[in-house]
């Protein structure tokens, strides 16, 4: 009996989506220009056939960062994410969004890419080494998932970065029946579990001094 109450309880999409609505980032509306944006990873990996960019949600990232270069809010893209795993360099976030972005005719030369960081906190390490010291003294774009923008902020901003969240990826997109509700959802897991890596991220982030 209480196993089948945890599964209604953890199954239940109003519940994961109220308890996502409190973590998620607020959305942000830009009304100045910035020279840098820093995209960091989690959107593609490679197909089977080594050949196919394979993207996920995340991918919202990259597009939205496009977007904001070209309507000229941001001048400089910065892509941050190698291999959570090692393995093939070749194979990193950032070598395949590169090829990705040259293949269709979206890449220009103020496009940046970092490949070596497996995690956010070395996100900001690799960012911080590699551009610029006095682009670390202007407000940068950061463009990642609501859901991890509190960690990411706060990861950038103990390296000394001073941080205009831009959260996109947003778990929550529109409004469902009322059926979805009073059943259980597999999507609902999910989003819990995003949320609880997420939460237990951020507070681990907080005990080792990250954030």
């Amino acid at each position: 009996m209480s196993a089948a109450i945890v599964f209604l309880f953890f199954s239940n999409g109003f519940i994961a989506e109220k308890m996502m609505n409190t973590f998620e980032s607020e959305p942000q509306q830009l009304n100045s220009s910035y020279k840098w944006g820093i995209v960091l990873g989690g959107y593609a990996t490679l197909g089977k056939n080594k050949n196919q960019t394979q993207f996920n949600s995340g991918s919202d990232r990259i597009f939205q960062a496009i977007q904001l270069q070209r309507s000229g809010v941001i001048k400089n893209i910065l892509f941050s994410g190698g291999s959570k795993y090692g393995g093939d360099p070749s194979s990193t976030e950032t070598v395949i969004i590169r090829n990705y972005l040259e293949q269709s005719d979206l890449f220009n030369e103020h496009l940046y890419f970092e490949g070596f960081s497996r995690n956010t906190h070395e996100n900001a390490l690799k960012c911080k080494e590699l551009m610029p010291s006095k682009a670390i003294q202007d407000t940068i774009v950061l463009i990642t998932s609501a859901y991890h923008g509190k960690r990411a902020k706060a990861a950038f901003e103990k390296q000394g970065f001073k941080v205009q969240l831009y959260p996109v990826d947003y778990l929550n997109k529109k409004p469902h029946s009322f059926l979805h509700y009073i059943t259980p959802q597999a999507s609902a897991l999910q989003t819990w579990n995003c949320l609880i890596h997420e939460y237990v991220g951020f507070w681990s982030y907080k005990l080792l001094n990250y954030a």
